[in-house]
């Protein structure tokens, strides 16, 4: 009912405001703030995207995969993946690892060029084992560099974990290949020996990379080398 002038209640007419500024910040949280990719600054968001391009880059031009006799290709397109890791975190490593996997099965379905690439068709090779280097990498990197900001720990750190982001694509790629397509990867791996050979053959020289590569830009964006200037997005993380 109205009130003696005439006008509607304050409880009744504030009550529409009330419920609209409810509605507004169920829809906010449920579309961006649930989002992984929402939960990440500006920054890591410039980075994983340039990294995700790197990756484009590598694989469609053939840069990041150098065929060798087996039938097989040593990859160095797992790289990116562990710098979004180590620079920008778990999800940004998913998040490359996802495009570095996808990547992998289209290049694998329109261009194959070893014996060996069609296997990579199935997600469960290409995309699923990618999809762990990041993760596996960032947690090997947060418990070694310390909590501090000892230069000699972080170091340490991205070393190991270039490592580790190696070895995890290697050891979970020929797990896929024995789970998912034993029979099409007998003639390349027919006894442990020669598995033995493929893991020594492409692990080591990948990891070299890795690790070069990863100490060189983890150095060059902490600025932490010789002295010379840090990236200007690193300053970034003193703020957040």
């Amino acid at each position: 009912s109205l009130s003696e002038s005439g006008e509607e209640p304050l409880g009744i007419a504030a009550a529409p405001v009330k419920n609209r500024a409810g509605t507004r910040s169920i829809i906010r949280t449920v579309c961006l703030e649930e989002s992984p990719m929402a939960r990440l600054p500006v920054r890591s968001i410039a980075v994983t995207s340039a990294l995700c391009a790197v990756v484009l880059v590598l694989g469609f031009t053939r840069t990041g995969f150098i065929p060798w006799g087996a039938g097989v290709s040593i990859t160095f397109m797992h790289v990116p993946v562990i710098l979004a890791a180590i620079l920008e975190g778990p999800i940004a490593g998913l998040v490359v690892g996802a495009v570095f996997g996808i990547q992998s099965l289209i290049q694998a379905a329109i261009s194959p060029t070893t014996p060996l690439d069609p296997v990579f068709t199935h997600p469960l090779i290409s995309i699923l084992p990618r999809l762990f280097i990041g993760p596996v990498t960032a947690l090997v990197f947060s418990l070694l560099r310390g909590r501090g900001k000892n230069v000699i720990l972080q170091l340490i750190g991205t070393l190991f974990a270039a490592i580790a982001g190696t070895l995890t694509n290697t050891s979970l790629v020929l797990t896929a290949f024995f789970l998912f397509a034993r029979e099409a990867v007998a003639a390349f791996m027919p006894n442990l020996r020669a598995v033995g050979t493929l893991i020594v053959a492409n692990a080591v020289p990948e990891a070299i990379v890795a690790v070069i590569f990863s100490l060189a830009v983890f150095a060059s964006w902490k600025g932490i080398a010789f002295g010379i200037a840090r990236s200007k997005l690193s300053y970034d993380e003193e703020t957040d």
